[in-house]
Protein backbone atom coordinates (compact mmCIF):
# COMPACT_ATOMS: atom_id res chain seq x y z
CA UNK A 1 0.00 0.00 0.00
CA UNK A 2 2.89 2.50 0.73
CA UNK A 3 4.42 1.58 -2.77
CA UNK A 4 1.10 2.76 -4.15
CA UNK A 5 1.19 5.51 -2.27
CA UNK A 6 3.96 6.68 -3.46
CA UNK A 7 3.57 5.95 -6.83
CA UNK A 8 0.32 8.12 -6.44
CA UNK A 9 2.55 11.00 -4.84
CA UNK A 10 4.89 11.05 -7.79
CA UNK A 11 1.94 10.69 -10.53
CA UNK A 12 0.52 13.74 -8.93
CA UNK A 13 3.48 15.36 -8.91
CA UNK A 14 4.33 14.51 -12.64
CA UNK A 15 0.70 15.61 -13.42
CA UNK A 16 1.27 19.33 -12.16
CA UNK A 17 2.60 20.75 -14.93
CA UNK A 18 0.29 18.85 -17.20
CA UNK A 19 -2.64 20.25 -15.28
CA UNK A 20 -1.23 23.99 -15.14
CA UNK A 21 -0.92 24.31 -18.98
CA UNK A 22 -4.24 22.57 -19.71
CA UNK A 23 -6.06 24.81 -17.31
CA UNK A 24 -4.28 27.67 -19.75
CA UNK A 25 -5.74 25.53 -22.52
CA UNK A 26 -9.28 25.50 -21.19
CA UNK A 27 -9.61 29.07 -20.80
CA UNK A 28 -9.10 29.16 -24.83
CA UNK A 29 -12.00 27.27 -25.00
CA UNK A 30 -10.33 24.49 -26.95
CA UNK A 31 -12.97 21.97 -28.33
CA UNK A 32 -13.76 19.09 -25.78
CA UNK A 33 -12.50 16.85 -28.43
CA UNK A 34 -9.80 17.95 -28.88
CA UNK A 35 -9.59 17.87 -24.94
CA UNK A 36 -9.81 14.30 -24.83
CA UNK A 37 -7.45 13.46 -27.46
CA UNK A 38 -5.03 15.68 -26.08
CA UNK A 39 -5.86 14.15 -22.46
CA UNK A 40 -5.31 10.40 -24.15
CA UNK A 41 -1.84 11.75 -25.92
CA UNK A 42 -0.66 13.17 -22.72
CA UNK A 43 -1.41 9.66 -20.50
CA UNK A 44 0.32 7.59 -23.15
CA UNK A 45 3.47 9.51 -22.86
CA UNK A 46 3.03 9.47 -19.37
CA UNK A 47 2.86 5.34 -19.81
CA UNK A 48 5.87 5.11 -22.32
CA UNK A 49 8.44 7.56 -21.19
CA UNK A 50 9.32 6.04 -17.63
CA UNK A 51 9.75 2.91 -19.43
CA UNK A 52 12.09 4.69 -22.22
CA UNK A 53 13.88 6.60 -19.20
CA UNK A 54 14.00 3.04 -17.10
CA UNK A 55 15.61 1.22 -20.29
CA UNK A 56 18.13 4.21 -21.01
CA UNK A 57 18.93 4.88 -17.33
CA UNK A 58 19.78 0.93 -16.80
CA UNK A 59 22.88 1.50 -19.49
CA UNK A 60 23.83 4.99 -17.72
CA UNK A 61 23.75 2.86 -14.71
CA UNK A 62 26.00 0.64 -15.59
CA UNK A 63 28.45 2.83 -17.46
CA UNK A 64 28.61 4.95 -14.13
CA UNK A 65 28.18 3.86 -11.05
CA UNK A 66 25.46 6.08 -9.15
CA UNK A 67 23.42 5.10 -5.58
CA UNK A 68 20.03 4.44 -7.10
CA UNK A 69 18.19 6.18 -4.13
CA UNK A 70 20.48 9.13 -4.01
CA UNK A 71 20.65 9.39 -7.82
CA UNK A 72 16.90 9.87 -7.85
CA UNK A 73 16.61 11.88 -5.29
CA UNK A 74 18.68 14.53 -7.34
CA UNK A 75 16.17 13.93 -10.35
CA UNK A 76 13.44 14.67 -8.24
CA UNK A 77 15.28 17.88 -6.94
CA UNK A 78 16.14 18.76 -10.26
CA UNK A 79 12.65 18.78 -11.04
CA UNK A 80 11.41 21.08 -8.16
CA UNK A 81 13.93 23.62 -9.22
CA UNK A 82 12.65 23.06 -12.87
CA UNK A 83 9.19 23.69 -11.91
CA UNK A 84 9.84 26.46 -9.57
CA UNK A 85 12.24 28.73 -12.44
CA UNK A 86 9.13 27.61 -14.47
CA UNK A 87 6.79 29.27 -11.89
CA UNK A 88 9.05 32.97 -11.60
CA UNK A 89 10.26 32.58 -15.48
CA UNK A 90 6.48 31.78 -16.93
CA UNK A 91 6.54 32.88 -20.40
CA UNK A 92 3.75 32.76 -22.33
CA UNK A 93 4.16 29.59 -25.09
CA UNK A 94 1.90 29.72 -28.79
CA UNK A 95 0.72 25.49 -28.79
CA UNK A 96 -0.77 24.43 -32.44
CA UNK A 97 -2.95 22.14 -31.59
CA UNK A 98 -3.20 20.00 -34.57
CA UNK A 99 -1.84 16.67 -34.37
CA UNK A 100 1.64 17.38 -34.74
CA UNK A 101 1.25 19.77 -32.13
CA UNK A 102 -0.75 17.68 -29.72
CA UNK A 103 2.19 15.36 -30.12
CA UNK A 104 4.85 17.31 -29.41
CA UNK A 105 3.02 19.03 -26.40
CA UNK A 106 2.46 15.72 -24.89
CA UNK A 107 6.01 15.05 -25.30
CA UNK A 108 6.94 18.12 -23.10
CA UNK A 109 4.95 17.71 -20.72
CA UNK A 110 6.32 14.00 -20.08
CA UNK A 111 9.87 14.47 -20.03
CA UNK A 112 9.60 15.05 -16.49
CA UNK A 113 8.46 10.88 -16.49
CA UNK A 114 11.32 10.13 -18.64
CA UNK A 115 13.90 11.60 -15.96
CA UNK A 116 11.72 9.74 -12.97
CA UNK A 117 12.18 6.65 -15.05
CA UNK A 118 15.70 6.62 -14.75
CA UNK A 119 15.16 5.96 -11.08
CA UNK A 120 11.71 3.66 -11.22
CA UNK A 121 13.30 0.65 -10.71
CA UNK A 122 14.36 1.71 -6.47
CA UNK A 123 10.57 3.08 -6.24
CA UNK A 124 9.01 0.02 -7.21
CA UNK A 125 10.10 -3.20 -9.46
CA UNK A 126 6.03 -3.14 -10.63
CA UNK A 127 6.82 -0.99 -13.43
CA UNK A 128 3.59 -1.34 -15.35
CA UNK A 129 1.93 -0.45 -12.27
CA UNK A 130 4.11 2.34 -11.97
CA UNK A 131 3.52 3.43 -15.43
CA UNK A 132 -0.47 2.81 -15.37
CA UNK A 133 -0.64 4.90 -12.01
CA UNK A 134 1.69 7.68 -14.21
CA UNK A 135 -0.79 7.66 -17.33
CA UNK A 136 -4.27 7.61 -15.35
CA UNK A 137 -3.57 10.04 -13.23
CA UNK A 138 -2.06 12.40 -16.64
CA UNK A 139 -4.66 11.85 -18.44
CA UNK A 140 -7.51 12.59 -15.24
CA UNK A 141 -5.12 15.79 -14.95
CA UNK A 142 -5.31 17.03 -18.38
CA UNK A 143 -8.87 16.22 -18.88
CA UNK A 144 -9.64 18.45 -15.89
CA UNK A 145 -7.42 20.73 -15.81
CA UNK A 146 -8.96 21.71 -19.61
CA UNK A 147 -12.56 21.77 -18.24
CA UNK A 148 -11.35 23.81 -15.25
CA UNK A 149 -9.93 26.08 -17.18
CA UNK A 150 -13.24 27.38 -18.64
CA UNK A 151 -14.52 28.45 -15.39
CA UNK A 152 -11.35 29.08 -12.76
CA UNK A 153 -8.78 32.01 -13.07
CA UNK A 154 -5.67 31.14 -14.19
CA UNK A 155 -3.83 31.76 -10.74
CA UNK A 156 -4.84 28.21 -9.90
CA UNK A 157 -2.06 26.89 -12.43
CA UNK A 158 0.92 28.79 -10.02
CA UNK A 159 -0.81 26.94 -6.93
CA UNK A 160 -0.92 23.26 -8.29
CA UNK A 161 2.83 24.10 -9.50
CA UNK A 162 3.86 24.74 -6.12
CA UNK A 163 2.00 21.75 -4.98
CA UNK A 164 3.90 19.62 -7.61
CA UNK A 165 6.95 21.39 -6.09
CA UNK A 166 6.86 20.43 -2.67
CA UNK A 167 5.76 16.59 -2.94
CA UNK A 168 8.67 16.17 -5.08
CA UNK A 169 11.26 18.41 -2.65
CA UNK A 170 9.58 15.79 0.12
CA UNK A 171 10.50 13.05 -2.09
CA UNK A 172 14.43 14.02 -2.87
CA UNK A 173 14.90 15.04 0.60
CA UNK A 174 13.52 11.55 1.45
CA UNK A 175 16.06 9.66 -0.96
CA UNK A 176 18.94 11.91 -0.46
CA UNK A 177 18.40 12.02 3.16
Amino acid sequence: MQEILSLLLIAIALSMDTFSVSLSLGTANIPIEKGIFLSIAVGIMHFIMPILGMLIGNIILKIIPFEHDFLVGIIFLTLAFKMIYDIFFEKEDTINLNYFGIFLFSISVSFDSFTTGIGLLVLTSNILLATFIFMITSFTFTIVGITLGKYVNQKIGKISSIIGVIILLIMALYLII
